[in-house]
């Protein structure tokens, strides 16, 4: 998908950066699970899995329900701030490696796990609150964050 839309699997939990696929030249579909996109207020949904296709900037919330964040979904695009929702349990590996925009992060109590390079090479980090409930954050989570400088 070429658009700057957020997409997520309503039916299955394995989505990827080239999850969808154009079925008949008019319709995506969950390559995963062959489910139809469709649009919720806005928003393109097929479950609870993001991923996300083309750039997105500036604030970017996540929708509440969505329960996993597949690896790299976010990796290089140009956010600012995120706000999770409370049904996220971990931030996956490169998630958002290379999100050089990304300022400030405040991880909620949900989070039990930051992945492999979560947040390796954003550069602009200054900030990230990290809750107690966080009971793994794995290698090369902060790796390259240059300016991070308040934990």
């Amino acid at each position: 998908m070429n658009d700057k839309s957020i997409n997520y699997c309503r039916y299955c939990n394995k989505l990827g950066p080239t999850a969808f696929s154009l079925n008949d030249g008019r319709t995506w579909i969950c390559a995963n699970c062959r489910s139809q996109l469709s649009t919720i207020n806005g928003t393109k949904v097929i479950g609870t899995t993001l991923a996300v296709t083309g750039n997105v900037s500036g604030n970017f919330v996540i929708p509440e329900g969505v329960t996993e964040i597949f690896y790299q979904s976010l990796s290089g695009t140009s956010i600012k701030r995120i706000q999770f929702p409370r049904s996220l349990r971990k931030i996956p590996w490169n998630c958002f490696e290379n999100c050089r925009n990304l300022e400030e992060v405040t991880i909620p109590r949900t989070i039990l796990e930051l992945g492999w390079s979560a947040f390796k090479d954003c550069t602009s980090l200054t900030t990230i609150t990290i809750p107690g409930s966080v009971k793994v954050i794995h290698e090369r989570a902060f790796a390259g964050c240059t300016n991070l400088t308040n934990i």
